[in-house]
């Protein structure tokens, strides 16, 4: 964060701002993370579409977002709901400075006040393509295994990665790691929908869904 800049930010709207630890920036606006390093675009964004049984997304409506300055960074907190009242949400950021660059650490945290049916509800993020496609990308899986393979370079009509707890590439010469808790992802080639990105997301489509959230749990 700039050094005029408050130790506390309470957010009078969505869109919270820009914020930085060393190298790496963190844009915020409606609880969408776009995250670049040196200057290069490494996470397109972050974001946690909740989407019903129809494949609607459910509007939310924010109650609160904060941004505090932390040693080495910042934290913000974003506190919301869906509109009709059935889930309860909560996003945490953090982007702090370590020995080898920098590190953004994303938890999110959906609690069900009724029972909902959903084909999603987690994190969704965003590959850029420039950079990325054609490259080599190293894949760690929920077993412990590691899979070298590569972001497609040419338009890809399936998903190229399965089942997924972890990545690891380059992003022009930005080494990029990404590690996932709490779901199992894969990815899907957004360039068949003609939106410049690589998809990974939870959960697996091969799944059954709609899926049910019930009153009282979290995700």
């Amino acid at each position: 964060m700039s050094e005029d800049s408050p130790a506390v930010a309470s957010a009078a709207s969505s869109s919270v701002g820009t914020f930085s630890a060393g190298p790496l920036r963190a844009e915020i606006n409606d609880g969408r993370v776009r995250v670049s390093y040196s200057g290069v675009e490494i996470v397109r964004e972050i974001d946690a579409p909740i989407r019903d049984a129809g494949w609607r997304t459910l509007p939310v409506i924010e109650t609160s977002a904060e941004v505090r300055e932390t040693e080495g960074g910042f934290r913000y907190l974003r506190r919301f709901g869906t509109s009709d009242g059935g889930l309860a949400g909560e996003l945490e950021v953090e982007v702090f400075g370590t020995d080898r660059g920098a590190e953004l650490a994303a938890r999110l945290t959906l609690s069900a006040v009724a029972d909902m049916d959903v084909n999603r509800a987690g994190f969704v993020l965003l590959h850029p393509v420039d950079g990325v496609a054609g490259a080599p990308l190293e894949v760690g899986h929920p077993d412990g295994s590691v899979e070298r393979t590569r972001f497609p370079d040419r338009v890809s009509p399936s998903q190229p990665v399965f089942d997924i707890a972890g990545l690891r590439h380059h992003v022009h010469g930005v080494e990029v790691v990404i590690a996932f808790e709490g779901e199992v992802f894969e990815m899907e080639d957004q360039r068949n929908w003609t939106d410049a990105s690589f998809k990974t997301y939870c959960r697996p489509l091969a799944l059954p869904r709609p899926y049910r959230i019930k009153a009282g749990e979290t995700v």
